[in-house]
């Protein structure tokens, strides 16, 4: 560990604030130094590094990030913590708390490019995939990004094409950088216990992507991701003729889709195979196809 660990154990901060873990927001602490030192050592955390924290809970990650330097803003809903953070956020100034609901917040105000921007989070297991889908639509500038998720989560976050896991999700992730399953997490390390074991998903940014997305178009290849992955027994052909003729493609009225002449188009392109199944195709691969189709998903 870079630094004498002295922050206190989870139990003795509830103890100490009359604290009850709350079930209704997920909370279960963790509060293993020696793992969680290891959970942000790939960042290489300095003093020009910024880091947003989702759902610190009693600070203990917090205390890690800190005790490097760095930046921290961390989003938490619960306000009975506040006693626990503000004394955190004394002894270390550039610890910022913002309260209320993090998915009601743009995240998109944390992108600075003058500083390495990293998102960290202990993510409540039934708000895995808003959070991860909102931190790759709304903080593409992330140089990388470590969720502690349920495992069986994480793997399927982190699936390649081929598998029976590969989805929306999973794509999205793989187009903005390279996702790597780490840390096995046991229930004892997290008090109190989850009833499941956690891993560590790691999301570090291409650096060869030159055609960076914006936020609209994030958003509207997101859509596509889920036309697409609909019905998965079905072919990219069947899956892609329905969402071109669906309410989900959001186009104006007064524009007319000849969806044979844009399936045909495809067709002739020898980068793509319409009869493939979607889970077969890389993340590059589904970007390619929605690229062709132009302006038809403005």
């Amino acid at each position: 560990m870079d630094k004498l660990w002295s922050y206190p154990s989870a139990a003795k901060l509830c103890r100490q604030w009359e604290l009850t873990p709350n079930k209704n927001f997920g909370q279960n602490f963790l509060d293993k130094a020696e793992i969680i030192y290891k959970i942000i050592a790939p960042f290489a955390l300095d003093p020009q590094s910024t880091v947003l924290e989702i759902g610190p809970g009693l600070g203990h990650l917090s205390y890690a990030i800190l005790s490097q330097g760095a930046s921290l803003t961390s989003l938490e809903i619960d306000q009975k913590l506040e006693p626990a953070l503000e004394t955190l956020a004394h002894e270390y100034p550039q610890f910022t708390v913002l309260w209320g609901d993090a998915l009601a917040r743009n995240w998109e105000e944390f992108s600075q490019s003058n500083k390495k921007l990293y998102c960290i989070a202990n993510v409540p297991y039934y708000l895995s995939s808003e959070i991860l889908l909102k931190a790759l639509l709304e903080l593409w500038e992330a140089k990388a990004m470590a969720l502690l998720l349920q495992r069986e989560v994480a793997e399927k976050f982190a699936a390649k094409p081929g598998s029976r896991l590969y989805g929306p999700l999973a794509a999205l992730a793989a187009l903005y950088g390279e996702a790597k399953l780490s840390l096995r997490i046991p229930a004892q390390a997290f008090y109190p216990p989850p009833t499941i074991e956690s891993r560590v998903l790691y999301l570090t940014k291409w650096q060869d992507f030159t055609a960076e997305p914006g936020r609209v178009e994030r958003e509207a290849f997101w859509n596509f991701l889920q036309g697409v992955f609909a019905t998965r027994r079905k072919t990219l052909r069947n899956n892609l003729k329905a969402f071109l003729t669906s309410e989900d493609l959001k186009i104006s009225e007064d524009l007319k889709i000849d969806v044979e002449f844009v399936l045909e188009g495809l067709d002739q392109d020898p980068k793509v195979d319409l009869g493939l199944r979607p889970e077969m195709l890389s993340a590059r691969q589904l970007w390619y196809i929605f690229k062709s189709l132009g302006q038809l998903k403005a």
